[in-house]
């Protein structure tokens, strides 16, 4: 019977500060500052704290005499919240006139977690220790005090949260050597999830993986701390962990398996279940695979994700007999194939065979071609498939189908029933379309990885492209060598290449008499550049060109007419953008078709599904339309475009602004697109088309501000301004000029901004339009203002908040308020700056406007900043800093951060 003292309340810190009150319900607490002092009681409940310790903690950077006051006030609220939870608090909560501290009839779950820990140090047993760092794992129940953010909580939140990861790891250690790896594995990965970027945590699924001779999978989870990494930090792993992985590198990926049941009883004392001994399965005969001729680069993802699909089929009969790898021409499917078929081989003792069908031409001699390549052949006057069956029916047997698009429609049920007669047998196949079998598991190849645009030299020389452009390179010359002069244009290509593989080789043909900034601009004609003369290279892989034929001329005509047609899209496209712009009412059926001979990439944004291509597949594309459809299909798709830009012009500043930015985002590429046609591609260009062009353009900006592409919205705005008749005002003209000005105003240029807003302001007088009037005299008031006019200023805003009062626009008047504040803190008036700053962002919370919220969130913490009240300043900036990472505002963002960093 348990005869410990129960605590008189028990107080939650860890995941959140509850205090129980009798009947289920939690204390509440008056005024923040008492929920913080309780809590800093609790955390620290074995000591007692002096008044002004507690007082400095409460009020940083106030004079203490002045807070001796407010903190006696505190301590009130505080008993009286104690007094709601606890009938008799009397005593919970200890004060003298020189310190304060919490009764040591209070405990908390801190408190449970931190002596739960120390009994597992002080542990002479594993069973007793794993017995405690349970309960210390269980009683850590979140984060400290989540939602607290004074310095002291931070510090905490730290040190605990560190604490419990390492408890999860010793925990994990415990158990795996305890033989219990399975709950070793979730207690791990518990600490992965917390903390993706902690490589000691990643480490400890390694070695757990690594411990129950999972080899694939401890590898693909050092892969994947190499992603999150390089993606969160721009950093790679540390040494520790590349050690703890080199060994696991070399050895045989899955080549061990547990000892076979014996079929008799075992004898006593003989190993069984987990502790039983694994035995080296010996590595199989390859039959009929292509020798390595040439390095193999990247893939190791796919690779160990393939791996694990093709054996789990060994011990798991619902899982994977049919793995089909499925990707456009030129993408290294076969290559890909044969390297994970080789890891394998292992795992197969009935023999790995390797078909290639590039060359049947016709599925009735599928399983023709099958018998050839098993070895022995049949005899003259066989039976095939008896032959077949009999030869794949030797154990588990891995066949590879390499090449079989153009057998899909009939060979496929042939599969099928080789499947169902040999139920050892599992396949590996490579094409251009998945099969469409049931059970069937397709696995999509995209191309080799291509450095990032800002990624470090030697960084990108690392990727997996690069590599092989490099490697084959050599091949042709071998004193071509990257340097500090050829190494970003090297980039450069392979980028443009997309990291497919074979335009990357035929590329790199081409070494021994071009340097890579001869190459690059011959891009543009790239069909003509990737040509090889290889004599071991099959017909359809000698050129870039050829292997896309080999691909298109199986389509029907009606899907080659449509897949042209859709080469007017970039970045991109929705199945309503392509009714509409290719005028195809069978759109969905078209595209379906497209992506199952891989042609077309899916990927959804949202609740949208969008179809992409690549840009090589789109170029190939493009040289197929009728020429009489170009001009037609390019005015279509610009009208498209410009109807979208239009309807998200004033979404941009309402409740749905994220949705409608992103949106805008996915179809940047079509904006470029659009533009383009309305400036150089429409022939025979019209006034109207320039006049379209501009209103395109004027009803983007806010986009191009948004996100950060204020240079390439500039640039067009100018164009189209540029061929615009100065003397005819109209609307797409005055929201071009103020659109030009507003970004000239955000790069932080407001004697560039000046004349073209003045223009703006001028247009819209001439015209008439009180609106246009309104908003173009704000922007030039936030103008002037930024050039330190303030009388012009303030005579501005006070014209532009008249024209908004008389049409109710609240959106303008929240601006015009913003610009008081901006007024204000130019003139020093920080008090006014802050109480203008927060009604603009209140009339802007709730039109729902995040950016008109940020900017008046942004600038009541400057004026906080400047009048010298800390606490405020970085509480309303680092509201102001999440809201523009919500927006993706890159200039928010930065400035945000810096004024955040002047709060010291």
């Amino acid at each position: 019977m348990d005869t410990t003292p129960q605590p008189m309340l028990q107080i939650q810190l860890l995941g959140d500060l509850v205090v129980p009150c009798p009947g289920g319900a939690n204390a509440r607490f008056e005024t923040r500052r008492a929920a913080s002092l309780l809590a800093f009681l609790a955390v620290h409940r074995r000591r007692s704290h002096p008044r002004e310790e507690l007082i400095e903690m409460l009020w940083p950077d106030e004079d203490a005499d002045a807070t001796r006051i407010r903190f006696r006030q505190v301590l009130s609220t505080l008993r009286r919240t104690l007094e709601s939870a606890c009938v008799d608090a009397s005593d919970l909560l200890i004060a003298d006139r020189v310190s304060v501290r919490l009764s040591a009839d209070v405990s908390t779950d801190v408190s449970q977690f931190e002596d739960a820990l120390a009994s597992a140090s002080r542990a002479d047993t594993a069973e007793a220790r794993v017995k405690a760092l349970r309960r210390a794992v269980d009683a850590y129940g979140g984060e400290l005090l989540p939602g607290y953010y004074d310095d002291w909580v931070l510090g905490e939140r730290r040190r605990l949260e560190e604490e419990y990861l390492t408890a999860l790891s010793r925990l994990a250690q415990a158990l795996s050597d305890a033989g219990d790896r399975d709950q070793a594995l979730e207690y791990a990965r518990k600490a992965v999830r917390l903390d993706p970027l902690r490589e000691e945590s990643h480490a400890d699924v390694i070695r757990v993986l690594a411990a129950d001779g999972r080899i694939a999978e401890a590898l693909r989870q050092f892969r994947e701390l190499e992603q999150v990494l390089w993606k969160e930090l721009r950093a790679m792993p540390g040494a520790e962990i590349q050690t703890l992985i080199e060994p696991l590198r070399s050895a045989p990926t899955l080549v061990f398996a547990p000892a076979p049941v014996a079929e008799t009883a075992p004898q006593p004392g003989t190993p069984v279940g987990a502790d039983a001994p694994r035995r080296e399965i010996p590595i199989p005969p390859i039959g009929g695979m292509p020798a390595r001729l040439t390095r193999f680069f990247g893939r190791q993802t796919e690779i160990e994700t393939l791996s694990v699909l093709l054996t789990s089929a060994i011990d798991d009969e619902t899982s994977t007999r049919l793995l089909t790898l499925v990707g456009s021409g030129g993408l290294g499917k076969t290559r890909l194939a044969l390297e994970v078929a080789r890891r394998v081989a292992a795992h197969f003792p009935g023999g790995v065979w390797f078909t290639p069908l590039t060359d049947v031409g016709d599925a009735s001699l599928l399983i023709s071609a099958i018998a050839d390549s098993l070895r022995p052949g049949p005899p003259p006057g066989g039976d095939l498939w008896e032959h077949c069956l009999t030869r794949l029916g030797g154990g588990r047997t891995l066949l590879v189908l390499d090449g079989m698009e153009h057998l899909v429609d009939e060979g496929a049920q042939t599969v099928r029933m080789l499947l169902e007669q040999r139920e050892e047998l599992t396949c590996l196949v490579t094409s251009r379309r998945r099969l469409n079998l049931g059970g069937e598991q397709d696995y999509p190849v995209s191309p080799l990885p291509a450095p990032n645009e800002f990624e470090e030299p030697d960084l990108a020389a690392l990727t997996p492209s690069m590599q092989l452009f490099l490697d084959r390179a050599r091949q042709v010359s071998p004193q071509f060598a990257l340097t500090p002069a050829n190494q970003a244009t090297v980039a450069a290509l392979c980028r443009r290449l997309e990291g497919i593989p074979l335009a990357l080789e035929l590329a790199a043909g081409w070494a021994g008499a071009l340097t890579p900034a001869q190459m690059l601009p011959r891009l543009s004609q790239r069909f003509n550049l990737l040509v090889s003369r290889r004599a071991d290279m099959d017909a359809r892989h000698r050129s870039l060109r050829a292997t896309l034929e080999w691909s298109c001329e199986r389509l029907d005509p009606e899907l080659r007419q449509c897949f042209a047609r859709l080469a007017v899209f970039r970045g991109g496209w929705t199945l309503e953008a392509a009714e509409e712009v290719c005028e195809e009412p069978q759109a969905f059926d078209i595209l379906s078709q497209l992506g199952q001979h891989s042609l077309l990439v899916t990927d959804a944004l949202g609740e949208v599904i969008r179809f992409s291509m690549l840009e090589t597949l789109r170029e190939y594309a493009w040289e197929q339309l009728l020429p009489d459809e170009a001009l037609p299909l390019g005015r279509r798709h610009a009208q498209w475009r410009q109807a979208l830009a239009e309807e998200a012009a004033p979404k941009l500043t309402g409740p749905d602004q994220i949705l409608w930015l992103d949106r805008l985002d996915a179809e940047a590429e079509n904006l470029r697109a659009a533009l383009h046609w309305r400036n150089h591609d429409g022939l025979g260009r019209s006034q109207e088309d320039n006049e379209a062009g501009l209103s395109l353009a004027g009803c983007s900006w806010r986009f191009w501000d948004v996100r950060g592409h204020h240079e390439e919205g500039l640039k067009w705005l100018e164009t189209f301004l540029t061929y615009h008749d100065d003397d005819v005002p109209t609307i797409a003209r005055i929201r071009a000029l103020e659109a030009a000005g507003s970004l000239e105003l955000a790069r932080r240029e407001p004697d560039r901004a000046r004349p073209w807003l003045e223009d703006a302001v001028a247009a819209a007088r001439a015209l008439g339009d009180q609106k246009r009037l309104a908003s173009a005299l704000c922007s030039l008031g936030e103008c002037l203002c930024d050039g330190d006019d303030i009388a012009a200023a303030r005579t501005a805003f006070d014209e532009s908040q008249a024209l908004f009062q008389s049409t109710r626009d609240h959106f303008g008047s929240a601006r015009t308020l913003a610009g008081g504040a901006r007024i204000a803190l130019r003139s020093g008036d920080y008090q006014d700056a802050q109480s203008l700053a927060d009604r603009s962002a209140a009339m802007h919370r709730i039109a729902g406007n995040l950016k008109g919220m940020a900017g008046g969130v942004h600038m009541n913490g400057v004026a906080a900043l400047r009048l010298g009240d800390l606490p405020t300043a970085r509480k309303r900036l680092a509201e102001g800093l999440l809201l523009w990472r919500q927006l993706g505002d890159k200039l928010g963002m930065r400035q945000a951060q810096a004024d955040l960093d002047s709060c010291v």
